[in-house]
């Protein structure tokens, strides 16, 4: 679904410089997508759900990387996607590299 986005691709060729073990989509709707994972288009934004709402999404998106086996005590992230879906679940993860 973010494949044809410019913005999506000009994001993951960044990425790629950095030569990851693994690279996950963070998703409003879905939480924690695999790179090849195919969906459905939708139209939710962070921004769209209640303060409550937000705050789960961010513990729902940690539960995910750690049930993908990621460490969030010591793996290293290089996240590039919007502070306001961001600001929700980075205080779960130690090493963010900017």
């Amino acid at each position: 679904m973010y494949s044809p986005s410019p913005n999506f691709t000009n994001n993951l060729n960044e990425i790629l410089l950095h030569n990851p073990d693994k690279i996950f989509v963070i998703s409003a709707k879905y939480h924690v997508l695999e790179l090849d994972e195919i969906i459905k288009p939708y139209n939710v934004s962070i921004d769209h759900l209640s303060k409550d709402k937000q705050i789960s999404w961010g513990i729902e998106v940690a539960k995910q990387l750690k049930d993908k086996n990621i460490d969030l005590d010591i793996d290293l992230f290089y996240p590039i996607l919007p502070n306001n879906y961001l600001k929700f679940f980075k205080s779960y993860i130690k090493n963010i590299i900017k």
